[in-house]
């Protein structure tokens, strides 16, 4: 074969025009749409919301130093707008950046995707993602006319923003810091938005400059796809192009350790050479899995530096690097993959998606991962708790009855899967589950010494109430068993 150097890009393009998305067809600009050395010819401008009421801010987007700035020179009251670029959309597969330096006046910039042309005075059908002066990050929007719950980031070293359209109704919104995607909010509309309208979000609160925003852009869809399935566990690499290419090696990466290297199908020894136990199905050449952990996959051929050109990935041959139960079922979708290719230096990105439970993530509590929170899910909540989880992955520990990240199962993690089985079955189906309203912290703690003083002298009566309290007739939050742990549980 003859050596000849190319970069993913390069084969499939980076300008306007076509490309492919599994063997969808989709027309659209891609690439970068505008890096603010021209003029705002192209945006419209519309005041989605004035907070006072009556007179209006004078307020100006404009573009000073190559970025894009909202200026405000006199201010009457809160106001948002959308700031919409003619003629993108954002179509399924499709990502929408932009890079953000905002430590400017009062308050937030960033970027909008809406299913309706916006109209004075109305705020409906989209989703926005932007940076706050203070250096939070946030996602809001509206589902029709109702609108979202503000979700936060924190204050992540961002250096850019994204919406990315996973599904024809499903949204992600987050920034990458240091190189690494980051999604923090998930949104799946009751009212359909079709990602017709693209373009920015501001809210302004004081006299000032809100920005900047620079390069933005919708990157083409990398070749080469991570499917993960949510309801097997499942894995598989899919070329998603008809531009065939050879793979030397990739690399898996969960923060949240949702890997499992026990179910890792690699190439190496399976499909790579017969020298290495492979079945030469997909490489003839040796390949070394150096990295297998719950956070990291790396593999490669080892002959690269002597000539090798690796296996083919061809469109509609996907290859398997991931049995049942290989990614680790939990709320944490934070998978990231890279690859390289035959010719092409650097490491390539590979898009993540997630399939299975019906196209969305699963919500939390949902802990039997059947779609719903429920009654079965109770169980294996409360027979995890005050269990010792510290030795887990975070996903691991969710899977435990950790709903906050903190690898454990404590009366915090209780209030949270009380609340969020109320919200998806009521007040009266938690009574009935539990048996009783659970009582607050201070209220529980009462009980518990009253409890526990009660078992000095009523020793087979206390008995039984320790055993209430570990299966689905306890009254709400009864202790497992009475002492300094189940009273430090109560008091956190």
């Amino acid at each position: 074969m003859t050596t000849r150097r190319f970069t993913i890009a390069s084969i499939f393009g980076v300008a306007l025009g076509w490309f492919f998305i599994g063997s969808t067809v989709i027309a659209g600009p891609t690439g970068l749409l505008d890096d603010f050395s021209g003029d705002l010819s192209m945006y419209t401008d519309t005041l989605i919301l004035d907070n006072n009421g009556g007179a209006t801010n004078t307020a100006a987007w404009e573009i000073s130093g190559g970025a894009l700035q909202l200026n405000t020179t006199v201010y009457d009251g809160i106001e948002q707008y959308a700031f919409i670029k003619s003629g993108v959309t954002l179509a399924t597969g499709e990502e929408i950046q932009v890079d953000i330096t905002h430590t400017g006046d009062s308050q937030d910039i960033g970027l909008y995707v809406g299913g309706t042309t916006p109209a004075t005075l109305v705020r409906q059908d989209y989703i926005s993602v932007y940076a706050r002066n203070d250096g939070n990050v946030y996602s809001r929007g509206f589902d029709g006319m109702t609108e979202y719950g503000l979700v936060g980031a924190g204050t992540p070293a961002y250096e850019s923003l994204f919406i990315a359209r996973t599904a024809a109704n499903t949204y992600e919104a987050g920034y990458y810091e240091g190189g690494i995607r980051n999604v923090f909010v998930t949104r799946t509309p009751a009212t359909q938005n079709e990602g017709d309208v693209v373009g920015f979000y501001a809210d302004v609160r004081g006299v000032g400059m809100v920005g900047s925003a620079d390069n933005l852009r919708i990157p083409p869809p990398p070749p080469v796809t991570l499917t993960i399935d949510r309801d097997s566990g499942t894995m598989s690499l899919e070329n998603t192009n008809p531009v065939a290419f050879n793979l030397l090696g990739y690399t898996v990466t969960s923060a949240a350790g949702g890997l499992d290297p026990a179910n890792w199908q690699s190439v190496t020894g399976n499909f790579d050479a017969a020298a290495n136990g492979g079945d030469e199905s997909f490489d003839v050449e040796v390949w070394d899995n150096p990295t297998a952990t719950n956070s990291q996959w790396t593999e490669g051929t080892t002959e690269e530096v002597f000539g090798g050109d690796g296996g083919t990935l061809t469109q509609g041959s996907p290859l398997a690097i991931g049995l049942a139960d290989a990614w680790t079922k939990s709320i944490y979708e934070d998978v990231a993959a890279t690859m390289n290719v035959f010719g092409g230096g650097a490491m390539e990105p590979v898009f993540v998606t997630y399939t299975g439970n019906g196209g969305v993530p699963f919500q939390r509590s949902d802990l039997s991962f059947n779609g719903s929170v429920g009654a079965e899910d109770w169980p294996i909540f409360i027979g995890n708790h005050l269990v010792n989880l510290s030795g887990m992955t975070q996903a691991e520990a969710y899977q435990h009855g950790d709903l906050n990240n903190t690898l454990t199962n404590d009366y915090a993690d209780y209030q949270l899967f009380r609340a969020d089985f109320i919200a998806a079955n009521g007040a009266a189906a938690w009574a009935a589950l539990t048996g009783a309203t659970v009582p607050e912290p201070h209220t529980a703690l009462l009980t518990v010494l009253g409890l526990a003083g009660l078992a000095c002298v009523r020793r087979r009566k206390s008995s039984v109430a320790r055993a209430s309290g570990n299966g689905t007739s306890s009254p709400g939050y009864a202790p497992r068993r009475l002492g300094t742990q189940r009273v430090a549980a109560v008091l956190q």
